[in-house]
């Protein structure tokens, strides 16, 4: 299809999750588990079948031809870190989830193997049963789960791909739609966004605000955005982690609904060993990944600057 009928399809999918992420956290997370069993469904079809078709050790060759263990593994560790990201993006909407303390932490505790698993053994079926994964693209899944179990299975595959795709956003959407709403609340972007619908109780303006900007970076190419996405994530869950340390050394008896258990041997390890990891997987990538995840990442520090300058002292200002 060409350029404009896919953003067009883009953009279709982007505002029907974007009112749906109007109407609140509750019909989101319900449309999310059913998206979840409907898309999981014929990838363990797909896993069973393809188990007694195996053809080809996994592992062979480790390393594509020309390429150095730090590069690949530096990119596989970025698109991994891009397969496992969100949940950090759970606590951005805790106020609207109810018990939140006790529900995310039991969620996770049941979500996170399962992630692991939905990706991992798909991937290892189908690096055994096609080991030309030189010539795999976007969608060659579908291609892999055809060969397995015919035509309905591929076709199958195909669409749950298209509905992992549409879930993720709508939970990306919902996380990231409240940090502007929370940043207008702080004075850093304008009062206008921290409206709040009278009806579903969600930040409406902050959503429509989202959905625009995604719908603009929807025109780029997948590959760049993925790498820009990562690379912007990693240096909003670095700060978290400096931000953890920080308040346990200022505020130590702050109260708090979770708790990194080993005192200050485990809090040190809980904040270096996924800073040094993410550190290794942006340094250690091809050096396009670097330089265009770099220039995004540099574009954050004079936005806050302009904010801050602009919206801030002016909202101080006009206050005074």
């Amino acid at each position: 299809m060409s350029e404009l009928t896919h953003w067009g399809i883009a953009l279709a999918v982007i505002w029907f999750f974007t009112l749906l992420n109007i109407r609140g956290v509750a019909l989101v997370g319900t449309s999310s588990i059913l998206f979840v069993l409907f898309m999981t469904l014929p990838f363990i079809v797909m896993i069973l079948l393809g188990a007694t078709q195996i053809s080809h050790n996994p592992f062979t060759p480790l390393l594509p031809e020309g390429k150095n263990l730090s590069s690949v593994l530096g990119s596989g560790v970025l698109m991994g870190i891009w397969f496992i990201s969100g949940f950090e993006g759970v606590g951005t909407a805790a106020e609207e989830i109810k018990n939140s303390e006790r529900t995310i932490a039991r969620s996770l505790l049941f979500i996170f193997p399962l992630v692991l698993l939905s990706y991992g053994l798909p991937i290892l079926i189908s690096l055994m049963v096609d080991p030309n994964w030189q010539n795999w693209e976007s969608g060659h899944f579908a291609q892999i789960a055809a060969t397995i179990g015919g035509p309905l299975l591929g076709s199958w595959v195909s669409m749950a791909g298209v509905i992992a795709n549409m879930a993720l956003f709508s939970a990306w959407l919902l996380s990231y739609s409240r940090l502007p709403f929370a940043m207008a609340h702080d004075g850093y972007l304008p009062k206008a966004i921290t409206r709040v619908s009278p009806k579903y109780g969600t930040p409406v303006t902050a959503i429509i605000l989202s959905g625009i900007i995604y719908s603009i970076f929807a025109w780029g190419n997948f590959r760049n955005l993925v790498i820009i996405d990562i690379w912007v994530i990693l240096c909003g869950i670095f700060l978290e982690f400096f931000a953890l340390a920080k308040l346990r050394a200022s505020r130590p008896d702050l109260p708090r609904y979770f708790r990194v258990p080993g005192g200050k041997i485990g809090l040190w390890l809980t904040v270096i060993s996924p800073v040094a990891v993410g550190l290794f997987a942006m340094l250690a990538a091809e050096r396009d990944e670097i330089i265009a995840g770099a220039i995004a990442v540099a574009t954050g520090p004079p936005a806050f600057w302009l904010c801050r300058r602009f919206v801030k002292q002016r909202g101080e200002h006009g206050h005074g």
